[in-house]
């Protein structure tokens, strides 16, 4: 609650209309941002463990991705066009995902690589924008309107954050559901009941 002890007003239109406009620019910036941004060490082996999940074929090592990554993001790298060869390719006998997505991105000129890419990361945008929000709607619950966008502001420019938002990885999904999580015990802690504790 906010530190006067009364409840956050509703949102109101120059409010809802500032954040709108945050996130708009926000994913403007994002959307030129993907389509700029070179293929980072780890993103290969993430979107094809990503596309063999869809499959029901994720069986390859390391298996470090979090279920979460491969939901939202592999339907639509596997519709990207990587492709990835049969099984009985001599690569598979490596059983490790980065030698099969090596071999994959080795398959491909750059401009297939570079639309590709887009088409696999534009999912995970869900959630860096998520977090914004979610920035936003906790600052106002606990000080106020102005409070709320200013937090949001200050994690829509901070540059790692930014930085990392456009990539293949499971960093802002990992920010946003630990910051999830505690905004539901956090919403528990001040009113407890059943449904916020299954949340």
């Amino acid at each position: 609650m906010p530190p006067s002890g009364l409840q956050p007003p509703g949102v109101s239109r120059w409010e809802f209309a500032t954040i709108a406009i945050a996130l708009a620019a926000y994913l403007s910036l994002l959307l030129a941002l993907i389509g700029r941004t070179g293929v980072t060490v780890d993103e290969p082996s993430h979107i094809l463990s990503s596309i063999l999940y869809w499959e029901g074929n994720d069986r390859l090592l390391p298996r470090d991705l979090p279920p979460l990554i491969k939901i939202v993001a592999g339907r639509a790298a596997a519709a990207a066009g990587f492709p990835i060869v049969e099984e009985s390719h001599p690569v598979w006998q490596t059983k490790h995902e980065w030698m099969v997505s090596l071999d994959m991105m080795r398959r491909m000129n750059e401009d297939r690589i570079r639309d590709a890419m887009f088409l696999a990361r534009l999912p995970l945008l869900i959630f860096p924008v998520g977090t914004a929000l979610l920035l936003w709607w906790w600052g106002r619950q606990l000080y106020s309107p102005l409070t709320g966008l200013a937090v949001a502001a200050l994690f829509l420019l901070e540059p790692t954050a930014l930085g990392h938002a456009v990539l293949f990885k499971n960093d802002h999904a990992s920010a946003f559901t630990f910051l999830l999580f505690w905004f539901a015990a956090w919403q528990y802690w001040r009113q407890p009941s059943l449904l916020r504790a299954a949340c």
